[in-house]
């Protein structure tokens, strides 16, 4: 499973030492287990603050029959099968929902920690905590179940709508967009998970060691 070391470490950032623990989680929102981290870090965030520094990164895989040049619909996919999910697990028979699922939660975060207020900051947790009942183990991770949280614990739904329609970098107008654009979002996740190694999900780094 995912732990959280009990002792703080140190890291190098500017040539300088600094009392402080950084932690990057990968996952897919349909990964159970990636929740219990999750609860348990929760906990550790609100002793230690900003000594501890948590970042969200999500999970996609190329279908094998992705093609740069070619556009294509594909099943369980977004931009023509550069970035897809199996469905299976928590219920889940769309893919896509999933990947939606993964572009709304780092669209939370990045809203919820951008300034460091720990009182805005318990957004994410809050929606974090509610969606894992009420769409995770109820099997309905599906906007309509996140789109819900988002309202009753009053997170702009507006700004994280448009984060998400924004990270898509196709014309809009076209029909079916996501299914066919390339994502910043998620480009920007593969890239990270090259350059750390990561390779299987979920996992942890910390201090960006695997």
């Amino acid at each position: 499973g995912l732990g959280i070391p009990a002792e703080p470490l140190f890291r190098s950032r500017d040539k300088k030492l600094i009392n402080i623990v950084k932690y990057d989680v990968w996952y897919s929102p349909d990964q159970e287990n990636a929740y219990i981290f999750f609860k348990d870090f929760r906990e550790l965030q609100d002793v230690l603050g900003n000594s501890a520094e948590l970042n969200v990164h999500y999970f996609t895989y190329p279908h094998f029959s992705y093609m740069r040049t070619q556009k294509q619909n594909i099943q369980n996919c977004y931009g023509s099968g550069l970035y897809c999910i199996r469905p299976g697990k928590a219920g889940v028979t769309d893919g896509t929902n999933v990947i939606k699922e993964s572009l709304r939660q780092k669209c939370i975060y990045n809203y919820a920690y951008k300034d460091k207020i720990k009182e805005k900051r318990k957004l994410f947790w809050d929606y974090m905590e509610k969606f894992y009942d009420k769409c995770v183990y109820e099997r309905k991770i599906v906007s309509s179940c996140a789109d819900n949280i988002i309202r009753k614990i009053g997170i702009p739904g507006n700004e994280i709508k448009k984060c998400i329609e924004n990270s898509f970098t196709g014309d809009k107008n076209e029909k079916d967009y996501e299914y066919y654009s390339k994502n910043s979002i998620l480009d920007k996740e593969y890239e990270l998970r090259k350059k750390n190694f990561v390779t299987k999900s979920p996992s942890i780094t910390i201090n960006d060691r695997v």
